[in-house]
């Protein structure tokens, strides 16, 4: 039987390590990453928020995750307006991701949930959620 600890995950702890919040300097806007938690060997979903005082039509950004993606990354339903997501893995667990609209609409609101990001937490992650920093780099919005 194997045995299954909770961990908890703390990837804003984890971040803050890196960079706390990453701003973007020509809109004033900051894109963050939020707690997760979970088990090991199952899934979890990191969640993205972005903050901005103006609007912001596109993002694009690189993130180095602990784990691989499981599935597809999903944007929040209360801030896309005709939005569509892709990723590109460019390294082992590091991922260029897209969100942009093909009609130039804005992103909803101003702040909050923009997405998700799943992943699978290893089976042998330690049970104190000791995890490889997490990073966001190349930011465009």
């Amino acid at each position: 039987m194997q045995l299954m600890k909770n961990i908890r995950l703390w990837a804003s702890a984890i971040v803050a390590l890196c960079t706390t919040a990453v701003v973007a300097q020509t809109t004033g806007a900051t894109l963050t990453v939020g707690s997760i938690e979970g088990a090991a060997g199952k899934e979890v979903s990191v969640p993205l928020y972005l903050t901005n005082a103006e609007e912001v039509v596109g993002v694009q950004f690189d993130v180095e995750l602990p784990y691989a993606l499981t599935s597809g990354i999903v944007l929040s339903e209360n801030r896309k307006d005709d939005h569509t997501v892709n990723y590109k893995k460019i390294d082992t667990n590091k991922y260029t991701v897209t969100v942009m609209s093909f009609n130039n609409r804005s992103i909803k609101g101003n702040s909050g949930l923009l997405m998700r990001l799943p992943m699978t937490v290893a089976e042998d992650a330690q049970p104190d959620g000791t995890l490889d920093p997490m990073t966001l780099t190349n930011i465009v919005l």
